[in-house]
């Protein structure tokens, strides 16, 4: 390595932390109510980079045992119209199979270690807030790398288009996934019945995203990348305000209410249990009140029980 590579390294930091700071203000901005301890957050950010860095030298240490012809995914310098379909599967079997798995691998191992027996993590708000701050640590290092690649700057105009790439898309990204892995684990948590059902699903589903996200990325499918975290990034606002909503009513009045967007039976199970929620208001909320599985309008018979509900 070079010296003038050397000298880069902290440059590359510095531009690294920028996205950080720029969606911790976003996310401190949506949910100003702090109920996470921040030191609990400082502790989740700071095993983000160490998390990053761990999934970098794996992968760095399995991509030397690959053929030479594949290491065009480290740096990812050559043209999609230049990658055989052979090529191709590659990337496909590497994405959803190696580098997504592993990487969520390693935030699930942080997350339930934090999770779990912390008395501080109290509500499912703490899981997402945790897992958000952990995603944003691993993405600083991943930017940093990005970043680091890419000096000296030659073209700003190029240089400009990555950052802008890693700063509004990328980084996002692993907030998102780790803030969906995080409510999983808070589900598991507190729902011990369900856990290793939520446990699973929280796995599964954030690996699945990221392979996608990752595979569309690699192939510059840059338009349907933007669209799969916009997607995304919708339903876990609305999926938060609703909670919100849904919670601060929780055993004062629930008429009028709504069941919370993408609602997980069991957590609502659970809500509904804590606030000593009565017979009479489930029926207000549109839920089955035998088995808690949501109600269409005008609907006599539950779909999943078969019970009356008139």
């Amino acid at each position: 390595m070079t010296v003038e590579r050397i000298i880069n390294i902290p440059f590359a930091l510095l531009l690294a932390i920028v996205p950080t700071i720029f969606w911790l203000a976003f996310y401190f901005l949506y949910s100003k109510k702090f109920t996470t301890p921040r030191k609990k957050l400082f502790k989740l950010l700071s095993f983000g980079l160490l998390v990053a860095l761990v999934a970098a030298a794996l992968e760095l240490a399995v991509f030397k045992i690959l053929p030479a012809d594949y290491s065009f995914m480290l740096s990812r310098t050559e043209s999609v119209s230049a990658l055989n379909i052979n090529d191709i599967l590659a990337v496909f079997v590497i994405m959803f199979f190696f580098v997504a798995p592993l990487e969520e691998g390693l935030k699930y191992f942080v997350l339930r270690k934090t999770v779990f027996p912390s008395p501080k993590v109290d509500q499912i708000i703490d899981g997402i807030k945790l897992g958000v701050v952990l995603g944003l640590g691993f993405a600083t290092i991943e930017n940093a790398y990005y970043f680091w690649q890419a000096m000296p700057i030659d073209n700003y105009l190029q240089f400009g288009l990555l950052f802008a790439f890693r700063l509004l898309i990328a980084t996002l990204a692993h907030s998102l996934y780790g803030g969906i892995m995080g409510y999983y684990i808070a589900l598991a948590k507190f729902h011990k019945t369900y856990k290793n059902e939520f446990l699973i699903k929280g796995f599964v589903t954030v690996a699945l995203i990221h392979g996608i996200f990752n595979f569309a990325s690699f192939l510059q499918q840059t338009f349907f990348s933007i669209t799969l975290l916009a997607i995304t990034l919708l339903f876990v606002m609305k999926w938060y305000q609703d909670r919100f909503h849904f919670q601060s009513l929780a055993g004062k009045e629930f008429a009028g209410s709504f069941p919370p967007f993408l609602s997980e039976r069991h957590e609502i199970e659970g809500v509904l249990f804590k606030n000593n929620v009565t017979y009479k208001v489930i029926r207000k909320l549109k839920f089955c009140p035998f088995c808690l599985k949501r109600r269409k309008k005008d609907q006599t018979y539950c779909s999943y029980c078969g019970k009356q509900l008139s």
